[in-house]
């Protein structure tokens, strides 16, 4: 038996509300009877093994990764990305990729946005909402942010070509979620060779190395955002020179999901060797 996790299902709702009492001792039965416990990273496989009552070999990380072969984030997709938005070229670009439901923090990140365009007047900013509900707060401000001339407010799905132009066209990611598991979204943005600005999660700090790749913050607040997006910003060019191609290798060797199947496989392999068709 193989069991895959899936962060909040392990690591929030057997911890919180009154949901924990229903999850938790589920949870603790399906563990305790799996011969392969799979997490989508370091982060979560350390959580795993430290709050449930199973032999920690048997927690296995497995980074699922992300197609590479999907991708195009070539300097003509980018230019592309620009013209649909009518962003001109050369100007820093700052998006939210993530969408808006709760745990995302857009009740952070959208007057983040808000003052960076007032003390940066040339920066431009995306918020993709991926059609997530809303409170009518939520609504409120994204209405705001989306009244100004620089704001860039998707309020839908996109194509897989409309979502490689958006990270083509943008410079610095913002991700600042409470809790989380390894972010496709993250991901991709670093394949794209944007610089991350993330919170500091088990899960982020497994795949960012703080200063190198990108951002951690420990205290996601307005103040602290918008300070530290304004030092990316005052050094965007050098950051990305050299972050954008050391982060591009790092998903190429280690986030690429042909790997991620390789790996569960010598896992499959390693506990059921037995069974010729694995």
């Amino acid at each position: 038996m193989l069991l895959n996790t899936w962060t909040f299902d392990v690591s929030v709702y057997p911890f919180e509300g009154a949901r924990r009492f229903v999850f938790k001792p589920v949870v603790q039965y399906a563990m305790r009877r799996a011969d392969v416990v799979l997490t989508d990273g370091a982060g979560l496989a350390d959580f795993v093994r430290t709050r449930y009552p199973i032999v920690p070999s048997v927690v296995k990380p497995v980074l699922w990764g992300i197609p590479l072969d999907d991708y195009d984030f070539s300097p003509e997709i980018g230019v592309m990305g620009r013209k649909v938005l009518g962003i001109p070229a050369g100007v820093p670009v700052v998006i939210s990729a993530r969408g808006i439901k709760k745990w995302y923090a857009p009740e952070v990140v959208l007057p983040v946005f808000e003052r960076i365009l007032a003390e940066h007047t040339d920066v431009h900013v995306i918020v993709l909402t991926l059609a997530h509900e809303r409170s009518s707060r939520i609504q409120s401000l994204l209405a705001l942010l989306a009244s100004h001339p620089r704001a860039h407010v998707i309020d839908r799905f996109l194509s897989k070509r409309e979502m490689c132009e958006a990270w083509a066209a943008s410079d610095v990611l913002v991700s600042v979620p409470p809790y989380d598991g390894i972010s496709v979204g993250v991901l991709e943005g670093m394949y794209a060779g944007v610089v991350p600005v993330l919170s500091d999660i088990p899960s982020n700090r497994s795949i960012i190395k703080a200063g190198a790749q990108g951002y951690l913050l420990q205290n996601v607040r307005v103040g602290v955002l918008v300070d530290k997006l304004g030092d990316v910003l005052t050094q965007l060019p050098t950051l990305k020179a050299s972050m954008a191609p050391h982060n591009r290798r790092w998903i190429t060797e280690n986030a690429n999901v042909e790997i991620a199947a390789k790996r569960l496989a010598n896992i499959v392999r390693g506990c059921f060797g037995q069974y010729s068709k694995f």
